[in-house]
């Protein structure tokens, strides 16, 4: 619906790009977000590539870091290796939101997806290889039509496996004029059945590697003040880590991870 919707793909020059992180930059920007349906689709219709346009902005002066926006599993596995390389610059996020939307082959295809979850799992497998600590952010679906109860333990078993960072789930909910449109729907009490239980997987596996980040000195930069007193900073990795101090937006340092609190941590300054 979405490609239809937008009409096709349309990728930016990269100088007009590359222009406008300049200004923000400029313009004291400390985070600056790479955003599309689908990132890693940038220069398939032209000669360019997300790969290619990471590697120019790296090259640019300023005090900024960039967020690679969401990525789909089908595009990323057409220039991998690329991809995974065009991560390595000091100014890239290490973070990657990547949906999967079900742990289940068979679901996968009757959504029309072009991937499957061995190619997900892959693509995890690879940024991981080269940067363990990254972070993981995916999207997932329950109660599509026709998911069977084995389907959706399939789902909770990949988050067990792959022990994403985050984890967006919606309730499916039918589309008119689609092809499933007339295929029979969940009622919304097994929907929410299945939502509840995917959440709980999710927040165990947060609390789990949350754990292990406790006491941790990392590298941080502010990006944005939540109120006065307090600002949001983010790790190498993008992990975010309140601070209760007045720092300006761009400011650097190390902080140690005092307390987990489920999607941020709260830190304190060390220098």
């Amino acid at each position: 619906l979405t490609r239809f919707a937008r009409g096709p793909l349309r990728s930016f020059p990269p100088e007009e790009i590359l222009r406008q992180v300049r200004a923000f930059a400029g313009a004291g920007a400390a985070e600056i977000q790479l955003t599309a349906q689908d990132v890693s689709s940038y220069g398939r219709d032209t000669v360019d590539s997300l790969a290619g346009l990471l590697a120019d902005i790296g090259d640019m002066p300023g005090n900024y870091r960039i967020r690679v926006g969401m990525m789909n599993p089908a595009t990323v596995m057409e220039d991998l290796d690329g991809i995974v390389d065009a991560f390595a610059g000091d100014r890239i996020f290490k973070f990657i939101h990547m949906p999967i939307q079900s742990g289940s082959d068979p679901v996968l295809e009757r959504m029309g997806r072009k991937y499957t979850v061995a190619d997900f799992c892959e693509i995890v497998a690879a940024f991981r290889k080269r940067y363990p600590d990254i972070t993981i952010a995916t999207d997932m679906i329950v109660g599509f039509c026709g998911e069977t109860d084995e389907d959706f333990s399939a789902s909770l078993d990949l988050v067990h496996r792959i022990r994403p960072n985050k984890v967006n789930v919606t309730r499916y909910s039918r589309r008119p004029f689609t092809p499933l449109s007339q295929e029979k729907d969940f009622p919304d009490s097994v929907k929410k059945d299945r939502s509840r239980l995917l959440l709980a997987c999710a927040e165990e596996v947060y609390a789990s590697v949350n754990a292990g980040c406790l006491g941790k000195a990392v590298p941080f930069i502010v990006t944005e003040t939540v109120r006065n007193g307090s600002v949001m900073a983010r790790s190498p990795t993008y992990q975010g880590i309140v601070i209760n101090e007045d720092l300006p937006c761009g400011s650097v340092g190390r902080a140690i991870l005092k307390k987990d609190r489920k999607y941020f941590f709260i830190g304190e300054r060390i220098f």
